[in-house]
């Protein structure tokens, strides 16, 4: 079952960002959601430090590269792909699981 956020608080919404990225910062965790041609697509994805200067290095040192910061997209998660070597995006509302957790055991508050 999809997460409808628009159904979501603000602070619903900001808890249930905080929860896919704490997951996330565990270390490789399966990302399954759909893209947005209707494709699923499955990925193996961290946002542990560690894992992301292994894999690649200089990403780290390189992310921000002089820009300034833009605002945080709360519909979004942002993830370092370990097959890609590259930071990739997930819309909350199209993911099917993380992790082995459906959206739906995440939100429950």
């Amino acid at each position: 079952m999809k997460i409808d956020l628009n159904q979501l608080t603000k602070n619903e919404l900001t808890l249930y960002k905080r929860a896919l990225q704490a997951i996330l910062r565990t270390g490789e965790v399966q990302i399954v959601f759909e893209k947005v041609n209707g494709e699923v697509s499955v990925r193996r994805g961290t946002l542990q430090s560690r894992l992301i200067s292994e894999k690649a290095p200089a990403v780290l040192t390189t992310e921000d590269n002089g820009q300034a910061k833009r605002a945080e997209n709360m519909e979004s998660v942002r993830f370092f792909d370990i097959d890609k070597g590259e930071f990739r995006t997930f819309k909350m509302d199209n993911l099917v699981s993380l992790g082995g957790c459906k959206p739906e055991d995440l939100i429950k508050f």
